[in-house]
């Protein structure tokens, strides 16, 4: 489609949102905050305008960025990260213009930079390709037809298929590609590049006709001797381990994504803080080193005054969120200052080492757990991140640097949540597989994340 032949609005904002890798269908007016977020359309674009003149002057903006996007698509060797799909795809779409030379390329194994293929394509004409001598396969006409030629100035451009002389292994490599143009002016651009598998991994072997039956728990509902009020990891771990001796292959069980703490009836498993982390509602707090060795925590948790509480949790025909978080931090808090006090040296050391993997991401999540604890005391208190100061939506600002230093140990509270919840989901993946399951634990996951959570703080640039 040319720019001559949009003739509405509601097209030209189609054929944009295509061509800046915006895939799904949807509204007109969403698709026009999409791209304002992407800093494609201004913020002050108004499409549900009225006036005659800003309505056409709206229409022209966009038809000049279609035409703009449109000749980067050809100007561009490659123009998105190509994606190979094993016994499928085999070929990636490049551009080159008419009266290049030759074609040079390097590939780059993503495990073993060393081990790379370089090549060339020598050209006798735009419609003749020959191979390089390292080249077996000749290059093709890509895309519809009238679709893949597209000329900007005096410069004609075309779509080929590429197919590297060599099976790509599975997984993330690296190539670039260069070309000398009729100017003598050297073009040369370096890409990502994914080789996937055909289909997932078949560990049973269903295509031989093997299959396994297993049962999707929600695991709030459960209810047990051994947990708060909903169900914890430890009962997860048993019902696995029934399931898996009496035949079951997997065990599924809801998202269980971090929630917000301090409003823990927003309990959806689908709208979560973050996908990144654990809910630790569902912690067994009794299955802690902490709380086994320390006779102090044993007796308050077995304290009448404690007990009482946990009962009547127990017994209510619905799950109430709030008792049961206030229950588990209530516990776990002192397990937290029992680690601190009294750390057994190599579970310290397995701490360490877990934080350490997470590449910082970890202090920010715990940092932003804090704050929002911090700021849900407040009156009145923000509702939630993009209602706080200015200062503390950046993890940059000397008020958020200041905040870190003086809540260290809350900080490393949240820290000491996840690590255990990675510990005892270790253990209910254990105890699935040990049981016989062919599969094992089958963990859901959200789509999408809270806009009020620590994704859309943390990578704001990145959400709508």
């Amino acid at each position: 489609m040319t720019t001559e032949e949009i003739k509405d609005i509601d097209t030209a904002l189609g054929k944009l949102a295509d061509l800046s890798g915006i895939e799904y269908q949807s509204e007109p007016d969403r698709k026009v905050g999409m791209l304002k977020a992407m800093d494609i359309l201004p913020e002050d674009f108004n499409y549900e305008t009225t006036d005659k003149q800003e309505q056409e002057q709206n229409f022209a903006l966009i038809k000049s960025l279609v035409k703009e996007k449109k000749d980067a698509n050809f100007i561009n060797i490659v123009h998105h990260a190509p994606v190979l799909r094993q016994n499928k795809v085999d070929t990636i779409e490049i551009s080159l213009p008419d009266g290049i030379q030759k074609l040079k390329w390097n590939f780059y194994e993503d495990e073993n930079p060393r081990k790379y293929y370089k090549g060339e394509i020598a050209f006798e004409d735009t419609e003749k390709v020959y191979s390089g001598e390292t080249l077996v396969a000749d290059l093709e006409p890509s895309g519809k037809k009238g679709e893949n030629v597209h000329q900007i100035g005096d410069t004609v451009y075309r779509k080929y298929k590429f197919k590297f002389p060599f099976s790509v292994r599975l997984g993330y490599h690296n190539a670039d590609f260069s070309y000398t143009d009729k100017k003598g002016v050297e073009h040369m651009q370096c890409t990502h590049l994914i080789s996937a598998p055909e289909k997932c991994y078949d560990r049973l072997g269903i295509k031989d006709g093997n299959k396994t039956w297993g049962v999707p728990v929600q695991l709030y509902e459960q209810v047990s001797e051994n947990n708060l009020g909903l169900g914890n990891y430890s009962d997860l771990a048993q019902l696995g381990y029934i399931l898996g001796k009496n035949g079951a292959g997997l065990l599924g069980v809801n998202p269980v994504h971090a929630n917000r703490a301090d409003q823990p009836e927003n309990a959806s498993p689908y709208s979560p803080d973050s996908r990144m982390f654990f809910n630790y509602i569902y912690l067994d707090v009794t299955a802690t080193e902490e709380f086994k060795r320390s006779p102090e925590i044993q007796a308050y948790y077995n304290s009448e005054k404690f007990q009482q509480k946990v009962q009547r949790n127990r017994r209510r025909a619905y799950v109430d969120y709030t008792t049961t978080q206030e229950l588990v931090d209530d516990l776990l808090y002192r397990c937290y200052k029992e680690f601190k006090k009294n750390p057994d040296k190599e579970d310290a050391n397995r701490f360490n080492v877990y934080c350490d993997s997470q590449d910082g991401i970890l202090d920010m999540y715990a940092t932003f757990r804090a704050l929002n604890n911090y700021f849900s005391k407040q009156n009145p208190a923000p509702l939630d991140w993009r209602y706080w100061p200015d200062e503390y939506k950046d993890p940059k600002s000397e008020a958020f640097l200041e905040f870190v230093k003086k809540h260290q140990d809350e900080i490393g509270y949240y820290k000491y949540t996840q690590y255990q919840c990675t510990k005892q989901l270790e253990e209910v993946k254990d105890s699935c597989i040990n049981s016989g399951m062919k599969i094992g634990l089958y963990m859901d996951m959200a789509v999408g994340a809270s806009p009020k959570g620590f994704e859309a703080w943390y990578y704001s640039g990145l959400f709508i």
